[in-house]
């Protein structure tokens, strides 16, 4: 799960879910059978804005 942007509903998905780069068309992930937009609308709730933070190191091999 990689979200670049938040999304619409009418943005087309990508073939591959794991290729998803859309927040609200990502599965969410208490229950993938769901996406992220679906448990939204269920509740009401809508995302206006959002931080992505990734944390560990990245190694870079030297050849």
């Amino acid at each position: 799960m990689n979200p670049k942007a938040i999304g619409e509903e009418g943005d087309p998905k990508a073939e591959n879910p794991d290729d998803e780069t859309l927040m609200l068309h990502q599965e969410f992930l208490s229950d993938p059978s769901l996406t992220v937009g679906e448990v939204l609308r269920e509740e009401g709730l809508q995302v206006v804005d959002f931080v992505r933070y990734e944390a560990g190191e990245t190694q870079v091999r030297e050849e």
